[in-house]
């Protein structure tokens, strides 16, 4: 999240000498804070500015030092759309103007040069949360205003986390601070304990190209085995384990041997490959949906032909990577990887793996398996003392109609999260 404060402050000098230290009163009339955050890992950037303000500057040039005192009114943000307002300042994990309605930020003029101020050192105060951050400054212009007040504007910017001050969007962290590149044993080290600082429950790496990737064939190998081999170790430190993003049976062999606890997508392999995770009690978790959303919308999604090309390869291996698990005995967890408005598509992978699976062994992937592949048995995907009170109670028996599992809930009478109904239809 990228912050810029555009500060233009006036004391009325009335055309004479200003004398050191001098206060400037910031003018809200010319300044107009701004705030810059990326959404979806940057695919699109969100900006917009908060058109109330209110603070003062305290600058000395002959000492080299002053202050700095702002308070942004946080309802004022206008984002440019409605419903993006509404988000953002409404949002419990975004700015909740309504709990928070201020933004503060104090701090000292330093690094004087030529007698001006490039930096302040300071706190800010943000959706309750109070954190040390720098600005760096710019003077955009000085001089005496028309009634002959002496005028001085600066840009004033930082980037900070949302992270860091308790704002979370799940589509966005995700994307954006749950994501690094690393080459070389020392980075995979150092990002995977940046990770775990973070609060991650696994780590998840990239051994192989993707589908949506632009540039990285299927085949692709992205990760050494030392690299592989050094995210496990820190993991493991951690109390954490390793997932792996991988298509082909090289990359999900080269995760194997390195110690990663669970293949994601996993659509190419083969028996030669399924035989080495089970011997090793890995987990796959497979999706299915994704592929056959992305190609029935692939215009809608401007997806070029060599990405149709790859989604095309991995629709084909996805059920026959079902068949084979099954037959090596891997256990499959279920997946969709679907983002966005492709969300609405999440029970249709129930409809999907039924071809070459049985209802019970798709619900099982979808409860009691995906419990154990998250490290959460006892505790989800089972209705028993001590678990979690999360439920659904559904019109009819999937085990006959996995049909119930679809057109957005329409046949479940009840969802219970946590012991709390969400939707109660039931007598």
């Amino acid at each position: 999240m990228k912050i810029t404060f555009a500060i233009a402050a006036a004391v009325l000098a009335m055309g004479t000498a200003v004398a050191a230290p001098v206060k400037y009163n910031i003018d809200p009339n010319h300044t107009y804070p701004s705030l810059e955050t990326d959404h979806f890992g940057g695919l699109s950037v969100w900006r917009g500015k908060f058109n109330k303000s209110s603070g003062s500057v305290v600058l000395d040039t002959a000492a080299g030092s002053g202050t700095v005192d702002v308070k942004v009114d946080t309802s004022s943000l206008d984002m440019g759309h409605d419903k993006l307002n509404d988000h953002v300042k409404s949002d419990a994990a975004m700015l909740d103007v309504a709990k928070y309605p201020d933004a503060t930020y104090t701090g000292k003029l330093t690094k004087f040069v030529g007698g001006k101020p490039t930096e302040v050192d300071g706190t800010l105060t943000l959706h309750g949360v109070t954190k040390p951050v720098t600005l760096k400054l710019k003077q955009i212009g000085a001089g005496k205003g028309m009634k002959g007040e002496q005028r001085v504007g600066y840009v004033a910017t930082t980037t900070v986390k949302r992270t860091d001050f308790g704002m979370r969007c799940h589509c966005c962290d995700a994307m954006r601070f749950g994501m690094r590149q690393s080459d070389g044993v020392p980075e995979v080290m150092k990002s995977v304990r940046e990770q775990m600082r973070q609060g991650a429950d696994h780590i998840k790496i990239m051994m192989s190209g993707g589908v949506a990737s632009p540039y990285d064939p299927l085949d692709s190998l992205q990760f050494s085995p030392d690299e592989v081999a050094a995210a496990v170790q820190e993991a493991k430190a951690f109390g954490r384990y390793v997932c792996a993003h991988a298509y082909s049976p090289e990359a999900m062999q080269r995760a194997a041997h390195g110690g990663v606890r669970v293949i994601e997508h996993g659509n190419l392999i083969d028996d030669k490959t399924a035989r080495l995770m089970a011997e090793k009690g890995m987990f796959m978790v497979a999706n299915l949906v994704a592929y056959y959303a992305m190609r029935e919308r692939a215009a809608e999604y401007g997806m070029t032909s060599d990405q149709l090309a790859k989604n095309d390869l991995v629709i084909g291996g996805g059920l026959k990577s079902l068949e084979i698990c099954k037959r090596a005995g891997v256990e499959v967890g279920y997946g969709t990887d679907l983002l966005g408005a492709l969300q609405v598509e999440e029970s249709r992978e129930f409809i999907l793996r039924s071809e070459v699976l049985s209802p019970i062994e798709i619900i099982r992937q979808a409860t009691t398996i995906g419990a154990k592949i998250v490290r959460q048995e006892g505790k989800i995907g089972t209705l028993k003392a001590g678990a979690y009170a999360d439920l659904i109670v559904i019109d009819g028996d999937p085990l006959k109609n996995l049909g119930l599992f679809q057109e957005q809930g329409k046949h479940l009478s009840a969802i219970m999260k946590g012991g709390k109904f969400h939707k109660n239809r039931l007598n």
